[in-house]
């Protein structure tokens, strides 16, 4: 099979290819490999079902004991690698959507708040903006490293050089 093929070149150049074959293969009308909306309820319905069983056939009970998951929570982790997804791809306006549409299902997400800012800054030089997510992720979660570091970052890129050294000590602090 082409995917399974030593030389990069007689591969499948992208997934869209790789379906239109294996459809081919099974004597089926090629379908629209483009995924649709997902059903994340239908999604958290699932996962805590296979996972209740796996807590049954565990033999201590614990191996595979994890908490529930909502739909939320599954929507919000998909949304987190979509974000960083998108920002490895270069789409970074795309990624400061998702980075928004997470922190809309939940506001209390002191990293999203954190790369939502990195996103401002970094790639749209939106300095005050991305402050303003620093300081609200140190809010929630006042030990992440990555946070002060950012926020230094941005405080020295505004020329607030001792507050952004006081920033930087922080996160060396706390084992950045």
């Amino acid at each position: 099979m082409r995917c399974l093929e030593k030389q990069a070149t007689n591969r499948y150049s992208n997934w869209t290819e790789l379906i239109r074959a294996l459809d081919k293969l099974q004597g089926r009308k090629c379908r629209d490999p483009r995924p649709t909306e997902f059903d994340f309820d239908e999604a958290a319905r699932i996962r805590n079902k296979i996972f209740d069983n796996l807590e049954k056939t565990s033999p201590d009970g614990t191996w595979f004991r994890r908490e529930r998951f909502t739909a939320a929570e599954l929507e919000v982790n998909a949304r987190f690698s979509e974000a960083m997804s998108l920002i490895n791809l270069g789409k970074y306006d795309l990624a400061l959507e998702k980075w928004d549409r997470i922190l809309t299902i939940d506001p209390e997400y002191a990293e999203a708040w954190v790369n939502k800012g990195a996103t401002l800054s970094n790639f749209f030089d939106r300095h005050e903006d991305a402050l303003v997510c620093f300081e609200k992720a140190l809010s929630i979660k006042n030990d992440l490293a990555n946070a002060w570091h950012c926020k230094g970052v941005v405080l020295r890129k505004l020329g607030n050089h001792e507050e952004a050294e006081a920033c930087f000590e922080r996160a060396r602090i706390l084992g950045m």
